[in-house]
């Protein structure tokens, strides 16, 4: 019994123990279904690409459930508000920041979960648009009990909302997998299968050079007199965006996913609307090539907003620090803008063409179609577990250091 509390007692077992009952319950909402809808005839749950879309960002439409829209709404408030206060020195208050995001959130909220009441049949034949706005209320309120166990996983747990999305994700593409074992490794696909597991490991094995490569750039540092001084250099590592681009990508699919599909319930005759929304889904050419694309632009605008050239430039000034061959100020901006756009290239050009390469592949074969995701997933999954492993060595940390009475 003794032995127990002092386990409890330890931060790292503390903070696990929050989040596997978390995780718990999240997976718990992921089965309550939602009353008066018909689960038999709901028309997203065949739908592979929404399906995966939507784990990835904590929400399942395999079934219409309390947790259906899963964190999308959260995280899409996220990457608008990042967007708009890009470049903005003025600092508004939090109570501010909050009524905005929780305005803006409820906004998208509304828009993903009408898209999905259009897309299911109610039991009652009555009136329904009560069932409708009941629904809807329900959706909503999923959200942003989500969002907040996600919160409360930052603040008692270990890695954040990243833990739902984590298993989420990994949940769904492993039930995608398992429904369709018999067709994809039947003849004709086995060897391509096997292909796409290959090729995912080695995607992992890739991310983690890039994680850990960097670029350095020697520096003189004039207020150090040491031996050490010639080993001084400026680490920039290759993919400075880190990995989430990705998901921030999927975002970026799949939330016009959702606006279209209401825009069809609204317009059934437009037939314009359905090639449309197969520019945002990865089981078409143009829909690959658009989300390569923003994988691409996303590696290049993050790598920015992770380094800022300007705080470094005026360390360097405060420092007396300099970059051989280099006038310090705007040339040494410069010089390291062209750095990082180089890196960023290069690094944006293989994690996009890594990931998409499977889908390639399984263009026009629905059954590949739900492994091909696979690359992308393991990569992303890779990047959630670094961002949980490196929180947990930094807990880890305390261990280390004693108390100087002790």
């Amino acid at each position: 019994m003794i032995f127990l509390k002092k386990i409890v007692r330890r931060p790292l077992t503390r903070k696990l123990m929050v989040s596997a009952w978390l995780v718990l319950v999240v997976m718990i909402g992921r089965h309550i279904p939602i009353p008066n809808v018909s689960i038999s005839d709901y028309l997203l749950k065949d739908n592979t690409f929404l399906g995966l879309s939507a784990s990835i960002l904590g929400g399942d439409l395999s079934r219409v459930s309390l947790f259906s829209l899963g964190l999308g709404p959260w995280m899409y408030t996220l990457i608008l508000l990042r967007v708009a206060n890009l470049g903005r020195k003025k600092i508004s208050s939090p109570k501010t920041d909050t009524i905005k995001r929780n305005a803006l959130m409820l906004i998208i909220a509304i828009i993903q979960s009408l898209s999905i009441i259009v897309n299911v049949d109610f039991h009652s034949s009555a009136n329904q648009l009560p069932l409708v706005l009941e629904t809807m209320l329900v959706l909503v309120a999923g959200a942003f009990v989500l969002s907040w166990l996600g919160n409360m996983n930052t603040y008692f747990g270990i890695g954040g909302p990243t833990v739902i999305v984590l298993v989420s994700m990994l949940n769904t593409q492993l039930n995608a997998i398992l429904s369709s074992y018999t067709a994809i490794f039947s003849p004709s696909n086995r060897w391509l299968t096997v292909g796409i597991f290959l090729w995912s490991l080695a995607a992992i094995y890739i991310y983690m050079i890039f994680e850990h490569a960097e670029y350095r750039i020697p520096l003189k540092r004039v207020s150090i007199n040491s031996s050490l001084i010639t080993e001084t250099y400026l680490p920039i590592k290759v993919n400075s965006a880190g990995g989430m681009q990705m998901m921030y990508a999927i975002s970026f699919l799949l939330l016009p996913q959702y606006i279209l599909l209401l825009l069809q319930y609204l317009y059934p005759h437009n037939n314009q609307l359905s090639k449309w929304q197969s520019y945002f889904s990865t089981s078409s050419l143009a829909g690959i090539l658009i989300y390569m694309g923003i994988i691409f632009a996303l590696t290049l605008i993050f790598s920015f907003v992770n380094i800022d050239l300007t705080k470094a430039v005026e360390n360097f000034r405060k420092s007396g620090d300099y970059i051989p061959n280099i006038r310090p100020g705007k040339d040494t901006k410069e010089y390291l803008k062209q750095v990082i756009i180089v890196l960023s290239v290069f690094s944006g050009f293989i994690i996009s063409a890594i990931v998409a390469f499977p889908l390639f592949v399984a263009l026009g074969n629905t059954d590949l179609a739900k492994v091909a995701p696979l690359t992308g997933v393991l990569m992303m999954s890779s990047a959630m577990i670094w961002i949980i492993r490196e929180e947990i060595r930094t807990i880890q940390l305390q261990k280390q250091y004693t108390s100087l009475f002790e």
